[in-house]
């Protein structure tokens, strides 16, 4: 368990993982509703600890929290963020790397299901130490700077056409697994 930790681990211990997991990953139901409402918990709660550290100025606000809430920020923290139970759920972390969006997603709906459960403490203590561990460089590839991140976010095309405000409508399966 990584410091400052324990009650977030406690409380996402509890979580299904067959319920937060992305199609991505594997998972057969569609997160993204619990992600949509666990981003805004856990932005929400980020918030509330950038107002206790006192951090003011709308820029610094800004980059501070895109840093802490940046899917590739969460990606390289995923070790530390869930315990071994969701993580031998996942692929391996080398091929983790090219689906931040996915960790996001994950991470995102694990907060709501510790949110609907009444873990607000756990969720306070996972936005602390999002903070503690964001740096400038996750600033930056929150805001799409910098050729790795972009070219991980787009190894999941399709998270990106929706992020970019696209559609996917009905198509034809051509080959490959159907996730894919």
């Amino acid at each position: 368990i990584s410091p400052g930790l324990a009650r977030w681990h406690s409380a996402v211990s509890e979580v299904n993982g067959w319920l937060v997991l992305p199609m991505g990953f594997g998972g057969e139901r569609h997160v993204t509703t619990a992600a949509w409402h666990g981003d805004k918990v856990l932005g929400a709660a980020v918030a509330r600890e950038l107002q206790a550290q006192c951090v003011g100025g709308q820029d610094e606000l800004t980059r501070r929290f895109c840093a802490a809430v940046s899917n590739e920020h969460m990606a390289a923290h995923l070790d530390q963020l869930l315990p071994l139970t969701l993580l031998t759920l996942l692929p391996p972390a080398e091929e983790r790397a090219a689906q931040v969006h996915d960790c996001g997603t994950l991470l995102e709906a694990c907060v709501e299901r510790v949110h609907h459960s009444g873990g607000a403490d756990a969720i306070e203590e996972l936005a602390r130490y999002l903070l503690a561990t964001a740096t400038d460089t996750d600033a930056d590839a929150s805001e799409g700077e910098g050729g790795e991140a972009r070219a991980r976010r787009e190894a999941n095309p399709k998270g990106r056409l929706l992020e970019l405000g696209g559609s996917v409508g009905p198509a034809e399966q051509v080959g490959g697994a159907s996730h894919a």
